[in-house]
């Protein structure tokens, strides 16, 4: 077989193997308009520059380096097309899906809701990667210009590549919550201003790399510091771009198929990235200096903290029952069916998914200052940082169990509620326990203001900012006792709906098999319709859930 031959197979292999979503994307963009203008004002902008702009500059100035200064020209040129175009374009790709009714069409395909989110991303990356191709000349020019470091600007240019990577990849996730003209009106604004906004900040980061010559190659090859720093940004990176693909996907499957365990994975993934990264960074410190530094570890739990608190309102606000079509895939055996329980859909088993997180989180706090005791290099305060991390897991847990036992009794008065708007509800009613103290202490006179810590449990933010104290305020003693108490008691209201949790998933036949027998013992033919418990769906359901 000659060469040719070989290459055009292997071409034609090849693109049948394509996503077909993205070949159908592609050729839709590359013939667009939008991708015409965007493409000829990059080309005729740059020569423009070059013609106008750095060659009489650089004949008038003689030997003087003028790249670094006049690099942001041309950086500006692939900011607008990459963080601002392409992004804007993948959103308005899915919403056009919907516009024209042609989302149901891909519905009714073999392709997977994943495979859709995964052709219209990568549609935007090959057109990313054009513009990319295009300005790459002119970038080689201001390079010969001089005042351009070589590994500061492929730093800089492969930093874009990414944030552009991410920006199309959050737009078409936000893309999926728009099903109605009013939405994707509001939400178009803004994405529109985000993105603006983070093309400004590129252009002006971008060019105070480029002009002070940031990165030391040398250093970055030698220092240890600087490598971990990578290490740390892209597993960051990975595990936030994954989260925005999952949740892209459980917006476009249906609700009777599972939306949750790709979520909470990531979920638990972004946290133990964290405390993994706060607890090797203290005991490095306390194995180099012979005392842990603290410092830092309790603002990095407040983002912790919020986090989540979305993630408990999230997940334990979901419907309760296990659908047939998730019964039927869970795994054969018992343990991988336990392993498996906290990541599977249902509001009590979000509830205990959280409890879990917290609890181990709580217990390697606490044995880490055991080990400092043990070390003798234990700071001060790290009692704080127990006390902080313990009264957050139990905010984490209340926040989640009155989450789930008000989206049962909700759903019990009417069982027309939907988790969306349970959600609205609870964030309305942990909104109004937080203000509640601060605004019965501004109506009162100074004098009668109440300064007792119990008065303001409710408010996570003056509460955990006492417990996080080095020296416990005088009054505040049984803050964290009165804390854990109301999460045990909320855990109590909820242990029969996790109970029935469990048993739903360690015994999944059960509830079918005393079906199918009481059916046979009424002599009638067996149920052949959907679960009762998977609402219909529809592209408005599927966006509100």
């Amino acid at each position: 077989m000659s060469e040719p031959d070989f290459i055009s197979r292997w071409a034609e292999t090849t693109s049948d193997q394509l996503n077909p979503i993205l070949v159908k994307e592609t050729r839709q963009a590359l013939k667009s308009r939008q991708f015409v203008a965007t493409f000829s004002i990059m080309l005729f902008g740059s020569w423009l520059i070059s013609a106008v702009v750095l060659l009489p500059e650089n004949s008038s100035r003689g030997d003087a380096p003028v790249g670094g200064e006049n690099f942001w020209l041309y950086y500006s040129l692939l900011a607008l097309s990459v963080m601002l175009v392409v992004p804007f374009g993948a959103f308005r790709s899915l919403l056009a899906e919907r516009d024209l009714n042609t989302y149901e069409l891909l519905n009714i395909t073999t392709l997977s809701p994943l495979q859709i989110v995964w052709g219209k991303w990568l549609s935007s990356q090959v057109q990313t990667f054009i513009y990319f191709s295009a300005i790459s000349p002119f970038i080689a020019f201001i390079y010969l210009l001089r005042g351009v470091d070589f590994p500061t600007l492929m730093v800089t240019l492969l930093v874009t590549m990414l944030a552009s990577m991410m920006l199309s990849l959050l737009s078409l996730t936000l893309s999926t919550f728009a099903a109605e003209r009013q939405s994707q009106v509001v939400l178009s604004i803004v994405l529109l201003a985000g993105l603006v906004g983070a093309m400004y900040f590129s252009i002006r980061i971008a060019s105070s790399w480029v002009s002070q010559s940031v990165v030391d190659l040398n250093g970055l090859l030698i220092d240890n510091a600087i490598l971990w720093i990578v290490l740390i940004c892209t597993a960051y990176y990975v595990s936030t771009f994954l989260l925005f693909l999952q949740i892209a996907r459980a917006q476009l499957t249906f609700e009777s198929d599972n939306r949750s365990t790709g979520i909470r994975i990531v979920c638990a993934v972004l946290l133990w990235l964290t405390v993994t990264w706060i607890g090797f960074v203290v005991l490095f410190n306390a194995a180099s200096t012979g005392t842990a530094d603290v410092t830092g570890v309790v603002s990095t739990m407040v983002w912790v903290g919020v986090f989540g608190g979305i993630v408990a309102l999230f997940a334990s606000t979901e419907f309760d029952a296990l659908s047939r079509r998730n019964r039927g895939k869970l795994f054969r055996s018992p343990l991988l069916r336990l392993a498996s329980l906290p990541f599977l859909p249902g509001g009590s088993r979000g509830l205990l998914f959280v409890t879990l997180n917290m609890a181990v989180l709580v217990a390697l706090t606490y044995a880490l200052g055991i080990y400092f005791d043990g070390a003798k290099t234990t700071p001060a305060a790290w009692e704080g940082v127990e006390r902080f991390v313990a009264g957050l897991a139990c905010y984490l847990v209340i926040v989640a169990a009155v989450s789930s036992l008000a989206g049962r009794w909700l759903r019990v008065v009417s069982p027309g509620f939907r988790p969306g708007q349970v959600r609205a509800v609870m964030i309305v009613f942990f909104a109004l326990l937080w203000l509640m103290p601060n605004l019965i202490n501004l109506l009162i006179t100074d004098a009668r203001r109440i300064t007792s810590p119990y008065f303001f449990v409710t408010d996570p933010i003056n509460t955990l900012s006492l417990l996080s104290a080095p020296q416990l305020v005088r009054g505040a003693t049984h803050l964290l006792t009165i804390l854990a108490a109301a999460a045990g008691l909320l855990l109590l209201f909820n242990v029969r709906a996790m109970w029935r949790g469990v048993v739903e998933v360690l015994v999944p036949q059960s509830s079918e098999t005393s079906g199918q027998s009481a059916s046979s013992t009424a002599a009638v033919e067996p149920i052949s319709e959907p679960d009762v418990l998977e609402p219909a769906v529809s592209s408005e359901a599927t966006a509100s859930g």
